[in-house]
C-alpha cells in the first residue's frame, strides 16, 4: 500500500516522466529494474534511462504542447553490478554514459522528429562543487551533437551552471549537478556542510516558430530549494520548500532557525551559479 501510495502521489503532483538510469538502479538487480519500470509506469508515469524490455527505444519523445521533446538519460555507473549485465541484451536494458551511444541515440532521436533534446546524465564525484573535466568536455560534446539541455545530478550538491553556444550556433544550458530535493542529508549529520541540504528546480520555457525545424530555448531559470525537518504524527518528515516562496514570497510558515538556513542556501547557491565554468 505504502508503495502504490508513493508512485500514485507523484502522479498526483504533475509528474510526467522520471529518469531511472542511475546508481542504485541495479541494486537489486533485474528483477528489481523491472520491477521499478512497471510501478511507475503504472501510475501513469513514463520512464526513460532503462528499458524492460532490450528491444525497446532508450529514449522518450514527448508532445508538449506541440512541441516534440527528446528525453534521454545515462547512468556512470551502478554501484559494482555492472558485471549482471553480461549480455547484449541484458546491457541494453541500461543506459550506460558511453559518449558513442549518446551520439547515435541523439541522431536517432532527430530523425524520430525530436525538435528539442534534453540529456539527464547521472554522473560526477559525491559531495564535489565543481564538475570533473571529463563532464564539462562530454557536456560540451553533447550539445554539439544536437542536445538542447544538459541536466546532471548525483554529487548530492549543486554544482555551477553554463551557457554554452554550439558550434552550430545553437545556445545549450548546461546543469551539472541540481543537487539534493528530498533528502534525509542536513549540516547536522554531514559535519556541517550545509550544501546537502539545497537543491534546484529548473524551469524552461521553449518556443518553435512556425519555420523553425528546431525549438529554442526562449528563457530558463532555477529556483533554489531546501529540505527542512519537521516532525508529524507519523515521527520525522523531510520536506522540500522553494525558496523564493518563503524569502521572497508570501509564505510564512517556518521558523526562524529555517528562514536563516534557507538564507544560507540562497547565499551559496548564488555563488556556486555566478561561478565561471573554466
Amino acid at each position: 500500500a505504502s508503495d502504490v501510495y508513493k508512485r500514485q502521489a507523484l502522479s498526483d503532483i504533475g509528474v510526467d516522466v522520471i529518469t531511472t538510469a542511475n546508481n542504485h538502479c541495479m541494486d537489486t538487480g533485474l528483477d528489481g529494474l523491472d520491477y521499478t519500470i512497471e510501478a511507475i509506469n503504472k501510475a501513469g508515469i513514463e520512464n526513460v534511462g532503462t528499458q524492460k524490455n532490450s528491444t525497446d527505444k532508450n529514449y522518450l519523445i514527448k508532445d508538449i504542447n506541440g512541441i516534440k521533446v527528446g528525453i534521454l538519460a545515462y547512468a556512470e555507473q551502478l554501484n559494482g553490478f555492472e558485471y549482471l549485465l553480461d549480455s547484449a541484451d541484458k546491457l541494453a536494458k541500461v543506459n550506460m554514459i558511453d559518449s558513442v551511444l549518446i551520439r547515435r541515440d541523439i541522431s536517432n532521436a532527430i530523425k524520430d522528429g525530436a525538435e528539442f533534446i534534453i540529456i539527464y546524465p547521472h554522473w560526477g564525484v559525491e559531495y564535489q562543487s565543481y564538475p570533473e573535466e571529463y563532464q564539462i568536455e562530454l557536456a560540451h560534446d553533447m550539445i554539439d551533437w544536437g542536445a538542447d539541455m544538459v541536466i546532471g545530478n548525483h554529487p548530492h550538491v549543486i554544482q555551477p551552471r553554463e551557457e554554452y553556444e554550439a558550434k552550430d550556433g545553437r545556445k545549450g544550458i548546461i546543469y551539472y549537478s541540481l543537487g539534493n530535493l528530498v533528502s534525509n542529508q542536513n549540516h547536522n549529520n554531514f559535519d556541517g556542510d550545509y550544501r546537502v541540504e539545497h537543491g534546484l528546480l529548473v524551469d524552461t520555457i521553449i518556443y518553435k516558430g512556425a519555420k523553425d525545424t528546431k525549438a529554442k530555448i526562449l528563457n530558463t531559470t532555477y529556483h533554489t530549494t531546501w529540505v527542512g525537518t519537521i516532525f508529524d504524527d507519523y515521527g520525522l518528515l523531510n520536506r522540500a520548500y522553494v525558496i523564493d516562496e518563503y524569502l521572497y514570497g508570501q509564505k510564512d510558515d517556518i521558523t526562524e532557525d529555517d528562514r536563516y538556513l534557507m538564507g544560507i542556501a540562497e547565499s551559496m547557491n548564488y555563488d556556486t551559479m555566478h561561478t565561471i565554468v573554466r
